[in-house]
């Protein structure tokens, strides 16, 4: 998976002044469907081929800027590494490829500056997240996207609770006095993982959870994606409090990680981050409705677009599958709509929620019928 910065967001966002090409497709990790992607790539290139003859492009002109693309095609191993869509941006002696945790829609675009709109999830939500499962057997650490979920090995990193702070002897004492039912051997089951712990036991985990943060802070690194945990409900407050470095999010998946499978975990992972940002989108919604007497609301796609430029754009809602051909120019700050896609159109919509978020503000694609007024787009003004 590649990393899409706000700066390299800034800089594709330029206008280019000559043809450029915007392709997107889903992509596979693994199994038969990789050698798929590369046919899905092809035709999806000879679609770019079709557009640019349209154009007028003669047949060595459209060979030697595609070029660069048609290289990607017939390396394999690129293909062997892909995430969950691709999206390949290629100009005048340039070209960018991001494999992104993102299930993309085919689309090809040629126009005079890159069509962005896609990528924008990479900075409305955490698309990728990571899964901490903490038992007394295992600490276990997934890497996460909206549809895939992958084990680190950190067996020779983090050794289980037991070994690293040599408690097997207190663990023994403490089975004794917990109050804890016999299992069918007789003997009383373990309670570190599945009860409240006394004072003492909460000194150590404190202890271990300290040593692991710690650990996973330098193995993670700058890695900042948010981070779930999965233990049983008392942990989770404890590891909470021993955290100081680590991006947690506060819900975490309650219940033995041991008895539930990755699958399992990562559905309730997802389940958790598509609750926050229902969360996050329903609060912004009645702000627009609240607002609505107060002329800080628009639909109007020419405000729209002026006011992103300007800085004035705090929140922008918009339906990922509606377009608005026409240009802008920034300049004259004047707005030219058509009602069909005209050669050299941008999508207006596109560059709305591309300045929007490159000025700091807020963007939520979303079905037309979720829309505030049900419109293809609504938005909240700063001033």
């Amino acid at each position: 998976m590649d990393v899409l910065t706000i700066q390299q967001l800034k800089e594709l966002s330029h206008d280019r002044q000559e043809w450029c090409l915007s392709l997107f497709m889903p992509a596979h990790r693994a199994g038969p469907e990789v050698e798929q992607d590369r046919i899905r790539f092809k035709n999806l290139l000879t679609a770019a081929e079709e557009k640019l003859s349209g154009l007028g492009w003669k047949n060595r002109e459209i060979a030697s800027f595609l070029k660069p693309a048609m290289d990607i095609q017939r390396q394999s191993d690129f293909w062997q590494n892909q995430s969950d869509g691709l999206a390949v941006f290629l100009g005048t002696d340039e070209l960018h490829t991001f494999r992104l945790p993102i299930r993309f829609k085919e689309f090809v675009l040629i126009s005079k500056r890159f069509h962005l709109k896609p990528v924008l999830p990479v900075f409305m939500q955490s698309l990728d997240f990571k899964i901490l499962a903490l038992s007394q057997n295992e600490v276990k650490l997934f890497d996460c996207t909206t549809f895939n979920i992958e084990k680190h090995d950190l067996a020779a990193r983090i050794p289980n609770y037991a070994e690293t702070m040599q408690f097997d002897q207190f663990i023994k004492q403490t089975q004794f006095h917990t109050g804890t039912s016999r299992g069918e051997g007789g003997e009383r089951s373990g309670m570190f993982f599945g009860h409240d712990p006394k004072d003492d036991e909460k000194n150590h985990l404190l202890n271990w959870f300290h040593k692991l943060t710690d650990t996973l802070s330098a193995y993670l690194r700058d890695d900042r994606a948010p981070i779930i945990l999965a233990g049983v409900k008392s942990l989770l407050p404890l590891f909470e409090q021993a955290n100081h470095s680590l991006p947690i999010i506060k819900e975490g998946i309650v219940g033995n990680p041991e008895e539930e499978n990755p699958q399992q975990l990562h559905k309730s992972g997802v389940a958790i981050l598509e609750k926050k940002l229902m969360n996050e989108i329903a609060t912004e919604k009645n702000r627009y409705f609240d607002l609505s007497t107060k002329q800080m609301i628009t639909s109007d796609i020419d405000t729209i677009v002026k006011s992103a430029y300007h800085g004035r754009m705090e929140v922008l809602f918009y339906a990922p599958d509606f377009y608005l051909w026409g240009k802008y120019d920034p300049l004259d700050d004047k707005i030219e709509q058509h009602e069909q896609h005209q050669a050299g159109d941008d999508d207006l919509i596109d560059v709305a929620a591309v300045t929007t978020v490159l000025r700091g503000g807020k963007v939520y694609q979303m079905p037309v019928e979720e829309i505030p007024d049900q419109r293809s787009l609504a938005a909240i003004l700063r001033y």
